[in-house]
């Protein structure tokens, strides 16, 4: 934030450090929601600041958190106990598993994968096999003119040069288009897959790139097959 000074409303507070992370939260540049961690140095600074901003409307409440690291097998005796003492004794608090937490993302988020890696196979596998017949049908259409320029002395190697010139544009024209989308698309990306709480950037920007080199090499492997087959349909 880069501020000295925070204020609630007559109280004034001077800010020793910003710290870029905290054992139970990273700090983030993505987020749809804006978080503030204030650390103060006693407690009756917090019941102050909660009594300056709601003194009558009682719109904060104050709610302790405890995070426990067990390890080995110790987690799940833990977690039942826990959650047997807590049910039986604070009616209000809130429980929550990391393995539970853990495999409830895990459906939702292999949900989402699931579902985009799908569509995204079925437009591209659409996409190279329009393209793909598109070219093969042409060839068949350009065969007698190829047929004609091969006897007035064109060669071998300059008809495959035009027709990988030809089929390279109609191929790679549609990628580079569907990449200029993607980085153009990337914020309006990030901050929508903030909302399930995934705001590595770096992730993001890495996955991006992995995807277009990927669909990079499936439209190189379909260039070359087209290519290979349109030249034994034109060529003498």
């Amino acid at each position: 934030l880069g501020v000295s000074e925070i204020s609630f409303d007559s109280l004034k507070y001077r800010v020793k450090a910003e710290l870029s992370e905290l054992a139970i939260q990273s700090k983030s540049v993505l987020s749809s929601e804006t978080h503030y961690y204030i650390i103060c140095p006693m407690q009756k600074d917090i019941g102050n600041i909660l009594a300056e901003l709601s003194p009558a409307e009682n719109k904060f409440s104050q709610t302790y958190n405890m995070m426990f690291d067990a390890e080995g097998g110790q987690e799940t005796d833990f977690n039942a106990a826990l959650q047997n003492q807590l049910g039986s004794s604070y009616a209000g608090a809130k429980y929550e598993n990391a393995e539970t937490k853990r495999q409830s993302d895990n459906f939702t988020y292999g949900g989402f994968l699931f579902i985009g890696l799908l569509l995204s196979l079925l437009f591209m596998i659409f996409l190279a096999l329009v393209i793909y017949y598109k070219q093969i049908t042409e060839g068949y259409s350009d065969r007698y003119n190829f047929e004609v320029m091969q006897k007035v002395g064109l060669d071998r190697n300059e008809v495959s040069a035009i027709v990988h010139k030809e089929i390279r544009t109609m191929f790679f024209l549609p990628l580079l288009i569907a990449v200029i989308h993607l980085a153009v698309s990337l914020y309006a990306v990030a901050m929508l897959i903030a909302v399930f709480g995934l705001t590595n950037v770096l992730v993001l920007l890495l996955c991006a790139g992995t995807i277009s080199l990927l669909f990079a090499f499936i439209y190189m492997v379909m260039y070359f097959s087209t290519a290979k087959t349109y030249c034994k349909i034109v060529m003498r």
